[in-house]
C-alpha cells in the first residue's frame, strides 16, 4: 500500500469540497469563507458553487465563487431576497482546469 495522495507525481485537474458559513445577511447583502485547495492547480481553474444545505429560509441565498487562484477561492453568499435571512449553510464547490 503506498503512502502517496492519488494526485501526487500528476496534474491536478479536478478537486472538489464543501464550505461552511453562518450569515445574517440583510437584503443584498454579502458574507464569505476563503476556501484552500487541497493540491494546488497548474493554472487557475474554473469554480462552481452550489448550496448544498441549509435551514428553511435559505432559498433566497445565492452562492459565488470570486477572486480564484491556483490555491483557492473566496466563497461568497447573497442575500437576494426581499428579508434578512440568517441560516448555517453549506456550500459544495467543484473546480477544474
Amino acid at each position: 500500500m503506498s503512502n502517496k495522495l492519488p494526485y501526487e507525481g500528476r496534474a491536478v485537474r479536478t478537486q472538489c469540497g464543501t464550505a461552511s458559513l453562518s450569515v445574517s445577511l440583510a437584503t443584498g447583502a454579502a458574507a464569505f469563507v476563503a476556501v484552500t485547495f487541497p493540491a494546488r492547480f497548474a493554472t487557475v481553474p474554473k469554480v462552481v458553487t452550489s448550496l448544498s444545505s441549509g435551514a428553511s429560509g435559505t432559498a433566497s441565498l445565492v452562492p459565488r465563487a470570486l477572486s480564484k487562484t491556483e490555491t483557492g477561492f473566496n466563497c461568497y453568499v447573497y442575500n437576494v431576497g426581499t428579508a434578512t435571512a440568517t441560516a448555517s449553510v453549506s456550500v459544495d464547490w467543484i473546480a477544474t482546469v
